[in-house]
């Protein structure tokens, strides 16, 4: 028996010291000596279970690391159950044991290149024992080890059983972050593996399950989940980790693709499938317009870049038919209308006009689309403002249409082809207001816009000149880092003492009155003088005072401040000048994505205020931009529920209802409101229900109101005939004193660009490129989204121009959700709201019996099914029965009324 040095982890210790050295006896005996040589791998698991020295330690890393070449037997890259056993028992237990000693000894928080990664690697103590460590890990198999263990630490479950410290966590995070940081070819090298097993069944397994932690993002949640973790646990300046940042990690997963692409050969059929499977997996982690070096071209230099991008796609389409018979496809399919990208479809369009045959392909696809009759009643218009091709059988059915947006779009391309094709006196043009507008002089300019092609070197160029004007980032001083974080343990200057306060007690003989002791400063309550913040913030008055308020997170104040005056702000500042539009978008990025850090009481009514007010200043600009931010951004199902209430809110306050929704929904969001089920955890049911309540309280209103006038019809016909009931007059006066006032709505002009078209086109979008295994399929945000929908329309007015149009597309969005399976009780509910405004809002009933005839019918027959299977009884049952109830009745009017009519359509 002899004293010895070992390592152990100390729980109740500070939780910065996590690892001390403890001088504790250990018998010789059961510690395994220094290893030699190892020669099999169940030697090798036995050492590592039996709490191996460094060197020990240091043996069996090398021989793991040596088998990762062996084309036969053991290879600690394949999967099989001696591999998963030794890579459970590497990060379950010498990872925690050893990183103090393995890990490099600089920090690895921030964005690390590969370079730095390497670096940091080269800076351990024990470099080559990492080393090999990471390259026992660098397969499938060692990276679905180190997930599921991060998983399970996190598993609530297990912290119930077993408290969880911060440290383990914290270290297979640095792990991973070393693991896939320290070079942009571990795509490339997992397939290199699978490629070399020799086993063709094998391979689609394998490289699935890759992509399945990697594509997906289960690891990139698992590390979001982690890192939240650490960052609480420490109490400490939030941590930042590239592999838990959303746009970070897919920066990483680009390099890597990019990377594979080019040394795979053009003939290795198998690589190229597995390169689209993880490029396609890899657009569902939602960061698809990630750029990593921004840049503003002037107009020279943005033509000759994309004169080189049309070159470059030119040279993919010389003698490849089949790849250009799928772009054309692309191109007038639905993908290519919805793609945001305009100088994308300049470039492809220039590519494609150097064949002739491709370009008269192009025009006679899109020439049958447009004057497609389905095309025109059922395509979303965000998609058919994407075409412009005629014939005579075209324009004739466009301008039959009863859409004014279509009609429009027949008289742009009946005047365009003309202009191009007939004599001066033989043109054809429309005398009309609409054709006036300089959005439709862009449209008519299109084909007078001259492209060339390039060489693939201009954009070579431009590449290279974009990376070298990269602006980089601006690096701190160490005076300003060691002000923002204070090196544990220095001393701060003392605050000087201003003296105490005390209560001297008085005679009766004084004649002294004593005054009351002043009220208690909450600042006061402190124990270090040194921590008060005693800086009083003035209200911001320009909006670059207000950004930089909201996003101060170090101050509640400020924040606070900012936040409670960022509606009045902004609405008094989009009058006047133009700091409010040059601005605006920043300004959504910031309320949309802010987080209540200090706890705030009325955080979500003024960051929702904040959002409507930035909505109202730009409708059209901003109903676009909310739309885009909500299927495309990266935010959380309640932000994304409340952008879907700032574009109801806000829409209902552009249609005159802003006094009237004020006493409906009340100006304090914090109200509790009920959910129909189990009600989530107090925090996470709080940040909900704090997004939708707006919304539910409008829907309710907006139901009652349509479903009262029924009831008291029902109740009128029950009292007996109308000839034995008294009739009461009122005088005039009074008649006109309970006449409503007429309001002006400004959402009708704006409602259709700026709202509705944005968020069924993009719907529709989403459901084609995805399908229905999306958040926005989850009974919360559907119902919320579907709401929003019926409250915009109904917002909008039955005299709106567009009513017809977003009738046709909105009616068209319920009936595709209605064949959704798995509807539960509030989309149901929500389905026979929506339907009860398209019936109630339309007064014109034959209009909607001649041109949606089949969607009347196909309403009727799914409500009668869901009204004989809801069994009633409770709340929730009755509540459903109720609205289909209602829905039935109003479509028994219309379709006994024009019985003929319809029977005649559907002939």
């Amino acid at each position: 028996m002899q004293d010895i040095l070992k390592v152990s982890r100390d729980t109740e210790a500070n939780p910065k010291d996590r690892f001390l050295l403890k001088e504790v006896a250990v018998d010789d005996s059961h510690r395994p000596s220094t290893v030699e040589t190892i020669s099999n791998p169940e030697e090798a698991l036995q050492i590592l279970l039996s709490q191996p020295d460094i060197h020990a330690l240091g043996n069996v890393l090398q021989y793991l690391s040596s088998t990762s070449s062996a084309k036969s037997g053991f290879n600690i890259k394949h999967s099989g159950y001696k591999v998963s056993k030794i890579l459970n028992t590497l990060v379950c237990s010498t990872i925690p044991d050893y990183w103090r000693v393995l890990q490099p000894n600089s920090s690895l928080k921030g964005n690390q290149t590969p370079e730095a990664i390497r670096s940091l690697i080269r800076s351990s103590r024990n470099q080559l024992q990492l080393v090999q460590l990471l390259d026992c890990l660098s397969s499938v198999s060692g990276l679905g080890a180190l997930e599921s263990r991060l998983d399970a630490l996190l598993d609530p479950t297990y912290k119930v059983r077993k408290p969880v410290i911060a440290s383990p966590v914290g270290d297979l995070l640095d792990v991973l972050v070393l693991l896939l940081g320290r070079e942009d070819a571990f795509l490339l090298d997992r397939a290199l593996e699978w490629d070399g097993m020799g086993n063709d069944s094998d391979v689609p397994l394998v490289w699935r399950e890759l992509l399945l932690l990697l594509c997906t993002g289960r690891l990139l949640s698992t590390a979001a989940r982690a890192l939240s973790f650490v960052n609480g646990a420490t109490k400490e300046t939030s941590i930042d980790c590239w592999v838990a940042d959303g746009p970070k990690f897919s920066r990483w997963l680009g390099r890597n693709l990019v990377r594979m692409a080019r040394v795979t050969p053009h003939g290795s059929l198998k690589q190229w499938d597995a390169i689209s499977l993880a490029v396609s997996k890899s657009f569902s982690l939602g960061y698809t317009e990630i750029n990593d070096r921004p840049q503003k071209l002037s107009s020279k230099e943005g033509e000759k870049a994309l004169a080189g991008g049309a070159a470059v796609i030119a040279q993919f389409l010389e003698q490849n038919d089949f790849l250009r018979d799928y772009l054309i496809s692309w191109l007038v399919g639905t993908a290519g209308g919805l793609v945001d990208c305009v100088p994308l479809l300049k470039a492809v369009i220039a590519a494609i006009a150097l064949d002739q045959g491709g370009v008269e392909h192009v025009l006679e696809k899109s020439m049958q689309q447009f004057g497609d009759k389905l095309y025109i009643k059922h395509t979303p218009i965000l998609l058919q403002e994407a075409r412009s091709s005629i014939y005579l059988n075209a324009i004739s059915n466009r301008l039959a249409t009863s859409s004014t947006r279509s009609r429009l779009l027949g008289m742009i391309v009946a005047n365009t082809i003309s202009d191009l094709v007939d004599d001066p006196n033989k043109r054809l043009e429309f005398s009309m207001d609409d054709m006036k507008s300089i959005e439709v002089e862009t449209y008519m300019n299109l084909p007078r816009t001259q492209f060339n092609v390039g060489s693939a070197e201009d954009l070579k160029g431009y590449l290279e000149s974009a990376q070298v004007k990269s602006p980089k980032p601006e690096a701190r001083s160490d005076a300003a880092v060691a002000a923002l974080h204070p090196v544990a343990g220095e001393k701060k200057t003392p605050v000087k003492s201003k003296g105490v306060i005390s209560e001297k007690k008085s005679t009766d003989d004084d004649g002294l009155i004593p005054h009351e002791k002043p009220d208690s400063d909450k600042e006061d309550e402190e124990e270090d003088p040194t921590l008060v913040d005693r800086t009083k913030h003035n209200p911001p008055v320009y909006i670059r005072d207000l950004i930089d308020g909201l996003r101060d997170n170090e101050s509640y104040e400020r924040q606070r401040i900012a936040l409670s005056t960022a509606s009045s702000l902004i609405r008094r500042k989009s009058s006047f000048g133009t700091e409010v539009s040059a601005h605006v978008e920043d300004l959504a990025t910031l309320l949309t994505g802010l987080h209540d850090k200090f706890d705030m009481e009325r955080f979500q009514e003024w960051r929702l205020q904040g959002m409507i007010a930035i909505l109202i200043s730009q409708p059209v600009r901003m109903g676009q931009w909310f739309a885009k931010a909500f299927f495309d951004g990266d935010y959380s199902m309640s932000q994304r529920a409340s952008i879907l209430t700032t574009l109801g809110m806000g829409a209902r306050e552009l249609g005159g209802y802003k006094e009237e929704d004020a006493a409906t929904t009340g100006t304090n969001l914090d109200s509790k409101s009920s959910f129909p089920s189990k009600l989530l955890p107090e925090k996470m049911h709080k940040a909900f229900s704090n997004e939708a309540q707006p919304v539910n309280a409008l829907a309710a209103k907006m139901e009652k109101t349509m479903i009262q006038p029924m009831a008291l019809e029902a109740a009128d016909k029950l009292t007996g005939p109308d000839a034995l009931k008294v009739r009461t007059f009122s005088s005039r006066m009074e008649v006109e004193k309970r006449r409503k006032k007429p309001i002006q709505n400004e959402l009708a002009k704006v409602v259709a660009d700026g709202f509705f078209y944005p968020l069924t086109g993009r719907w529709w979008m989403q459901l084609k490129a995805f399908g229905t295994k999306t958040i926005y399929f989850s009974p919360f945000l559907l119902s919320h989204y579907i709401k929003t929908l019926a409250i915009i329309l109904h917002a909008s007015g039955p005299s709106t121009v567009s009513l017809p149009q977003m009738t046709s597309e909105f009616w068209d969005l319920l009936i595709s959700v209605t064949s959704h399976p798995s509807n539960e009780s509030t989309v149901l509910e929500t389905l026979m709201f929506a339907f009860l405004t398209i019936l109630d809002l339309n007064e014109d009933k034959r209009r909607l019996a001649e041109e949606q005839s089949r969607e009347l019918l196909e309403t009727q027959r799914w409500t009668e099914t869901v009204f004989e299977n809801t069994a009633g009884g409770d709340e929730e049952g009755d509540r459903l029965k109720m609205l289909a109830a209602s829905v039935l009745i109003k479509l028994k009017e219309v379709v006994e009324r024009y019985q003929a009519l319809l029977i005649g359509e559907m002939l």
